[in-house]
């Protein structure tokens, strides 16, 4: 699950967390760093093509959809990389994030979720 609360000077930022067994940890970190630092909304965040590395193997699983040039530039400097495989989602996120005082939510679409609320 990796459920992980951000905070800052105003209080509650971001709250995220997910399925997915071992590739959880490295989304919930990508789904942050996306929101938080470059300031993509929660659904940009979520809905944007990941990476995992688990260490062993020694190879980075990328998303069908994965920008081909930095995938180049991976293998370029040595790295091993390698398709996630067919039915296989990845890690799924869902996370709550907070903005201009303003509650945002986002249900990965990987799994088919959905956000429902008022």
């Amino acid at each position: 699950m990796c459920p992980t609360i951000f905070t800052d000077t105003n209080g509650l930022r971001l709250v995220i967390g997910g399925s997915g067994g071992p590739k959880i940890t490295t989304a919930v970190a990508s789904v942050s760093m996306r929101n938080l630092w470059f300031g993509e909304n929660i659904k940009q965040a979520i809905d944007s093509q990941r990476l995992h590395h688990q260490l062993f193997a020694d190879e980075i699983i990328y998303e069908k959809q994965f920008p081909q040039n930095i995938l180049k530039q991976l293998k370029a400097k040595g790295h091993v990389v390698k398709q996630l495989s067919e039915g296989d989602r990845g890690a799924v996120i869902i996370a709550i994030s907070k903005e201009n005082g303003k509650l945002y939510a986002n249900s990965d679409y990987r799994k088919g979720g959905a956000v429902e609320g008022a």
